[in-house]
């Protein structure tokens, strides 16, 4: 699969809405008593982030003062991708219980995401499965599915149609193709974002497990559409 233009890859699809519903989530999120939690697994991914609060350690008290805070979510630095995977999902999993635990305090319904590289790289789905482990552990209900959403548009990362793309200018090149699939630890070969879930669970996760939304799917839905979707 070779790189391509931009115009053409979103040519035929529906144009994207220009509504911004930030302020609408924020609002929902406070008045349904609902907190983000992001476990960062490098510095890099606080850099497009702004008005939240970077924790860097995961006591207790600082737990609970981020707990308390007005905003509707926090970021963790786990920093777990510069270590080895057992390392990692130890981290994680030690981090999920600390945050678990302080909310008994404030009694927030949580949604954790786990912000791994927009170029693929990181401990998955390690780091995920180590979250869920902790969750199911401590029998807390899920609302499943996990979604898998890569994304860093600042820097031309982006899906259409299921491919992960690296955009430079027009140009659209899939990312199994750029150098970053080719990294020593986090090497993978598929751009196809199914086909790269099923490689790195080395096939313990198959095809009929993985659903997708379309991106013309998603411009055409209104948030109601979208969340019968989801």
């Amino acid at each position: 699969m070779n790189d391509q233009s931009y115009a053409k890859i979103v040519n035929n699809l529906p144009a994207a809405g220009t509504r911004d519903l930030r302020k609408e989530i924020s609002s929902r999120l406070k008045s349904q008593g609902i907190k983000i939690v992001v476990l960062d697994d490098d510095p890099t991914g606080i850099q497009t982030v702004h008005d939240c609060l970077l924790l860097t350690k995961w006591t207790p008290e600082i737990l609970d003062k981020a707990l308390g805070h007005q905003g509707p979510l926090f970021y963790i630095l786990t920093n777990s991708r510069s270590m080895d995977e057992p390392a990692a999902t130890s981290t994680t999993r030690e981090v999920m219980q600390s945050v678990l635990k302080a909310n008994n305090r404030h009694h927030y319904k949580l949604i954790f995401i786990s912000r791994s590289d927009s170029t693929l790289r990181g401990h998955f789905p390690a780091e995920p499965e180590a979250m869920l482990s902790v969750l199911r552990s401590m029998h807390i209900p899920l609302r499943l599915p996990v979604f898998f959403v890569p994304a860093f548009l600042e820097t031309g990362r982006c899906t259409v149609n299921n491919v992960h793309y690296a955009r430079t200018g027009d140009r659209m090149m899939p990312v199994s193709e750029t150098e970053f699939a080719r990294d020593s630890v986090f090497a993978y070969s598929h751009s196809n974002l199914s086909r790269y879930i099923i490689e790195k669970s080395n096939g313990n996760i198959s095809e009929d497990q993985i659903g997708t939304i379309p991106l013309a799917e998603l411009r055409r839905s209104g948030p109601g559409d979208l969340q019968r979707l989801l």
